[in-house]
């Protein structure tokens, strides 16, 4: 690109180049960001957390990417945040004086620490999805109720010998039908488990996240003790609700802090996710 721009004959031309150059560099650093996500080797909290608010910042400015026709509307805060962004994926040194930058460039094009908004909107897509499995789950039992209290019918009317040809027919059919219903709500059944308990302990991080002032609403002064525990915790929701792990995996530990955050943190929690239920029925 160097080479190509030394070559240019005029401002245009080299203004043209870099743009292209700024647009490869966005598609190089957003690759490596969708490639750390697909891949989700990370094993700790605050590097999970960050790629996903990298990933957020760059869709953001992908929006803006999307209507630019020349590199004179590229400003000096969008490519500090995407070299810092670059330096972030790639794990080479910042300085203190660019992290700080880069957080406060942030908070402003979001309104609040971006670790927060990302975790804030994991949350509410958790909950979303937890909703949808409900709703699933109540649909599935209803079928297989009304499909046994029809079998118990037929087999009665058997029993009784007033059984038509068509009720030996539904019951035949019930008969093989019956264990596949009764499958399909207990796997809804098992998939919900201890989703909620998880979502709630979540709302904790998030407290975290979006500051003292934030958490000290739920906690009062107990805020030092739920920092000191808000990593584990972290970690245990995500493995289970991003990675599969099933309660039953978990030590009588880590079962403990989830129980105790969400305990704490189930009316807080309820009242964010009474956001999605709403948002849930004006879609619907």
């Amino acid at each position: 690109m160097e080479e190509a721009e030394a070559e240019m004959e005029n401002d245009e031309q080299r203004s043209a180049l870099r743009l292209t150059e700024f647009i490869n560099k966005f598609i190089i650093v957003n690759s490596t960001i969708t490639k750390l996500i697909e891949e989700d080797r990370v094993t700790d909290l605050e590097s999970y957390l960050r790629i996903r608010a990298d990933a957020r910042i760059l869709e953001k400015m992908k929006d803006k990417l999307n209507n630019i026709k020349s590199i004179n509307e590229v400003s000096a805060d969008d490519l500090f945040i995407l070299d810092f962004t670059d330096k972030i994926t790639t794990e080479k040194e910042v300085t203190g004086s660019e992290a700080d930058r880069f957080s406060n460039l942030v908070e402003k094009m979001f309104g609040k620490p971006i670790i927060a908004v990302v975790f804030d909107e994991m949350i509410k897509q958790w909950e979303a999805d937890l909703q949808m499995d409900r709703a699933k789950k109540e649909d599935a039992f209803d079928a297989f109720n009304e499909a046994q209290t029809t079998y118990d019918r037929c087999v009665r009317l058997e029993k009784a010998g007033d059984a038509t040809e068509e009720d030996l027919a539904e019951m035949r059919k019930l008969k093989e039908k019956l264990p596949k219903l009764e499958a399909a709500h207990s796997e809804l059944q098992k998939a919900i488990g201890h989703r909620q308990d998880y979502i709630e302990a979540a709302e904790g991080m998030l407290r975290v996240y979006e500051g003292d002032e934030s958490l000290a609403e739920v906690v009062g002064a107990d805020v030092d003790v739920i920092k000191d525990n808000v990593e584990e915790v972290g970690l245990v929701v995500i493995d289970c609700m991003n990675r599969g792990k099933q309660w039953e995996e978990l030590s009588e530990e880590s079962k403990g802090l989830i129980v105790d955050f969400s305990n704490i943190f189930r009316k807080a929690a309820k009242m964010r996710s009474k956001e999605v239920v709403e948002a849930i029925g004006v879609a619907g």
